[in-house]
């Protein structure tokens, strides 16, 4: 004997007929997830979505323990802002020493060769210029 009833499930709020075999997965999953939160408040645990409310989801609250916390990002975007409005100060000269070293990655060895000084100078040049940009950052 064929059953010969119809199977429908909602999606989106309509009925739709479905095989007997996908209606009893589909409604078994539910019934799974029920009994495994019944488990756990039987037991004790608390479940995140019962910290549900209108604005935030209890998943929300669960901490992330490798984000960069947003106060490390604010104040690094701030020294950020601080340092190139003290980088522009520099003379051309000054700025092109900094450019080489941090931000091409070139070693003091390479800007003397290419700028005709001696390793040593460029040291000297690059500390003078350091300490200049502290005493502006700490202005």
């Amino acid at each position: 004997m064929a059953d010969k009833r119809i199977y429908r499930i909602r999606i989106d709020g309509r009925p739709i007929e479905v095989p007997r075999e996908l209606y009893r997965a589909y409604y078994s999953m539910g019934r799974r997830e029920r009994y495994l939160e019944e488990r756990d408040l039987t037991h004790g645990k608390t479940l995140y979505s019962q910290l549900d409310d209108g604005a935030t989801t209890g998943e929300d609250m669960i901490p992330d323990h490798d984000a960069v916390p947003v106060e490390d990002i604010v104040v690094g975007r701030i020294m950020a802002a601080g340092l190139r409005a003290c980088l522009c100060l520099l003379t051309e000269g000054e700025l092109a020493l900094i450019i080489k070293r941090y931000y091409e990655n070139r070693s003091q060895s390479d800007v003397a060769d290419e700028l005709g000084l001696s390793q040593s100078s460029v040291c000297r040049r690059e500390e003078k210029i350091l300490a200049k940009l502290r005493k502006m950052l700490d202005k």
